[in-house]
């Protein structure tokens, strides 16, 4: 039986934890009001702590952890991070002075992200950042290396605005895609 007819067979009961996480004020709350309502909404309160919220993408239930980014709140990720089956690590891309903290608050959780999850770096709001920006996040980041050196099953960044909505359904797209081929491999032991 083949990856294709398991997917569909059992597409209604897939399921997971998606932790949402990034410094503060990147847009994590807003990305996960336009999953849930297809649009930008914004009146997003700063989340003080944690949020817990559900939404459904391309047959897939997920529970969603939205996490303050402040660094007061990091305290509480790992145990909501370490029984995800995928993490959403959301960067403000029009904030370089904060490229390199945020990427060293994404290597400080990578020791707890399962080896099985999904990791997806979402460079928000591309509407506002500058032609360059997206080189600037993969080379603080150290894109390439993140990829080939951590053992998490699938790895990717996407460009995107929350706002506008642009690059929002390939990252999602492929979030859904990965997290559905863990789920398959999972059910299959």
């Amino acid at each position: 039986m083949g990856l294709f007819s398991i997917f569909k067979r059992s597409k209604g009961n897939l399921k997971g934890n998606v932790a949402f996480i990034g410094l503060g004020y990147a847009g994590k709350t807003t990305i996960l009001n336009r999953l849930r309502s297809n649009e930008f909404v914004d009146d997003s309160i700063r989340t003080m702590g944690l949020n817990v919220d559900a939404f459904e993408y391309n047959g897939i239930k997920f529970s969603a952890f939205d996490l303050g980014g402040q660094e007061t709140f990091r305290m509480i990720w790992e145990p909501y991070v370490s029984n995800a089956i995928a993490v959403v690590y959301v960067i403000d891309s029009s904030t370089p002075d904060l490229f390199e903290e945020s990427a060293s608050v994404l290597h400080n959780v990578l020791s707890y992200i399962p080896s099985n999850a999904t990791l997806l770096i979402l460079a928000n709001k591309s509407d506002l950042a500058g032609p360059d920006t997206l080189d600037q996040i993969v080379s603080a980041f150290d894109f390439y290396k993140l990829q080939t050196t951590t053992n998490l099953a699938r790895i990717n960044i996407f460009y995107v605005s929350a706002k506008t909505g642009d690059q929002f359904e390939d990252a999602f797209d492929w979030l859904a895609e990965s997290v559905t081929k863990t789920i398959v491999l999972q059910s299959k032991r």
